[in-house]
């Protein structure tokens, strides 16, 4: 049965705001957003040692207070010990679901959900690849028409032929373009350079034109020691 209630609990935070409204959105809920920040003490100590934890959000933090959600979703180094403190509270009927590494024992939370390069597993842990975001199906795909006529004129193909699986082995390296010229820097020397007559590279023709830019010469950034 979906909880009755909802609650988001973040700092306010675009990064940890945004996964926990994702997860909401996926499982049908409507959440009542909560942004807290903390005073000292508290904002100087590690979570796992707060006490008196309700006390500890300013005063122009949203309130935490009864009657206490069914289910609170927390990010945030902030925000987690606060979760705890309300399940606490609430005699443990809050379920609280941390998205992140929560930097307390996971054993005090129902469910953590973190990216694989937060580098934690338990029982009650979830891995997911990256983080969780809040765009919906076709998102993208509709900012993309919505902003095309804005940028239509701000033709960036090198832009393009870097972004894309074509370039996944160049990095770190430093291009000079201008019309129809692409040039290849080391430091303050051009390394070499592609031009086309009086016209401006395609995404595509850059593809093309690789094998002719960078030769059999390294596209990674040196080594030092």
């Amino acid at each position: 049965m979906s909880p009755r209630s909802t609650w988001i609990l973040t700092e306010g935070l675009a990064g940890t705001e945004a996964p926990c409204r994702g997860l909401a959105r996926a499982l049908g809920l409507e959440p009542t957003i909560k942004r807290v920040k903390v005073r000292q003490p508290w904002d100087s100590l590690p979570g796992r040692f707060w006490v008196c934890t309700l006390d500890a959000p300013t005063a122009d933090s949203d309130p935490l207070a009864p009657p206490w959600p069914d289910l609170l979703i927390s990010s945030g180094n902030v925000a987690a010990p606060l979760a705890v403190a309300i399940k606490r509270a609430s005699g443990g009927t809050t379920r609280i679901v941390h998205i992140q590494n929560p930097k307390m024992k996971l054993a005090l939370f129902d469910l953590v959900i973190a990216p694989r390069h937060d580098a934690i597993d338990g029982a009650n842990v979830v891995v997911t690849r990256g983080t969780l975001h809040a765009l919906a199906p076709g998102a993208l795909e509709a900012a993309a028409r919505e902003w095309e006529p804005a940028f239509a004129r701000l033709k960036r193909p090198l832009v393009a032929f870097l972004c894309s699986d074509a370039a996944a082995d160049i990095t770190g390296q430093t291009f000079v373009a201008g019309g129809d010229t692409v040039a290849w820097m080391q430091g303050w020397t051009r390394a070499s350079r592609v031009k086309k007559d009086k016209d401006r590279w395609t995404p595509a023709e850059l593809v093309a034109a690789k094998a002719e830019l960078f030769g059999d010469k390294s596209t990674r950034p040196p080594r030092f020691g």
